[in-house]
């Protein structure tokens, strides 16, 4: 639902109505994917018109309360359409919609790409039951992302919490993993916490410490120095708020990661409007969201990996268009006899 923008602000003030032209595009898209079409209006049915109306018309303005609200419905409606021309504009074949008159048209291609990272948006829920696995899946997805960005040659691990592919859970285990698999070099992903700290925390302590993914390009020689990419998932709707979730210099307190400074990044299935990009990428590093990870994994040099993601992602779609599971019952309290 877009928010009301603030008259005489500039891009950032009103970044919060930008990204909610955004989620409007998102909604039309969505409902495309499910029936096959949707009116390019369908995205902002839902938003208040006439409450905005007085921030499209001029104050002299003699329209009637009628007449500036379908104006003021025309000007988001044009919005919606360019930001949906932009997307379409910039992905080019990997967008799988296309305008035909007054709507906009599912073209499903080969690769579900773009429709699973859209469906996991557009989840009622991401925490209870099928739906659980949708952000599992999508840091799957940001390991194979991670690895295409950084070139034919680099590996990624996938080191989020939980960690169903890991026998030991602590994050002790995951470093000791990382460095067993990076080389054993000197500097890089070795256990030391600081004096403070405990040698073996438990995952209450410690999970992932806010990295999910972890990417590199390793060196045929056995020297330090290799370049690390540290990545951290936002699925949910908060995700403007997990900028700052990695930090490196709490990560340095259990362990020494890297001589060379690790770059940070951020994956986000969500697209991200330009006020917002600004914002993550100065405090979280290199962003990835929706536009760009479908840009950089057609680009994939993992045809092998690539060619498996279509089964996930229709997975993904199907899991994501259930319903939000009902809540159980309450169990019926157990009755007592006898006098309070």
């Amino acid at each position: 639902m877009a928010t009301r923008p603030r008259k005489n602000a500039n891009e950032w003030e009103n970044r919060a109505f930008i990204q909610s032209i955004s989620g409007n595009a998102d909604q039309t898209e969505w409902k495309a994917v499910k029936d096959g079409r949707a009116n390019l209006q369908a995205g902002i049915m839902d938003d208040r018109i006439a409450d905005a109306t007085e921030q499209f018309v001029g104050d002299d303005s003699k329209d009637t309360v009628f007449q500036k609200s379908e104006a003021t419905y025309e000007t988001l409606t044009g919005t919606l359409t360019e930001e949906i021309l932009w997307r379409q504009k910039v992905l080019g074949k990997d967008y799988p919609f296309e305008i035909q008159g007054g709507s906009l048209v599912h073209v499903p291609g080969t690769s579900m790409v773009y429709e699973a990272l859209l469906g996991i948006t557009q989840a009622e829920t991401l925490t209870e039951g099928d739906h659980t696995i949708l952000p599992r899946w999508f840091e799957r997805i940001a390991v194979v992302t991670a690895q295409s960005y950084l070139g034919p040659t680099s590996v990624a691990r996938h080191t989020g919490w939980p960690r169903p592919w890991a026998q030991k859970k602590e994050f002790k285990a995951v470093v000791d993993l990382l460095n067993e698999l990076t080389g054993k070099r000197n500097g890089e992903w070795q256990w030391h916490p600081a004096d403070d700290r405990p040698t073996s925390p438990t995952t209450t302590d410690v999970k992932d410490g806010g990295v999910d993914v972890v990417a590199w390009i390793p060196h045929l020689d056995e020297r330090t120095g290799q370049l690390y990419l540290l990545g951290q998932c936002a699925c949910g709707g908060d995700w403007t708020t997990k900028f700052d979730d990695i930090n490196i210099d709490d990560l340095t307190q259990w362990a020494k990661i890297s001589v060379v400074p690790p770059i940070r990044s951020f994956f986000t299935p969500y697209r991200v409007a330009t006020p917002y990009m600004r914002d993550a990428s100065r405090k979280a590093g290199i962003v990835f969201d929706r536009i760009r990870i479908v840009s950089v994994l057609r680009k994939g040099h993992r045809s092998q990996i690539v060619a498996r993601l279509p089964r996930v992602f229709t997975r993904l779609i199907n899991v994501a268009k259930l319903p939000k599971p009902p809540k159980a019952a309450a169990a019926p309290q157990p009755q007592t006899s006898g006098s309070a």
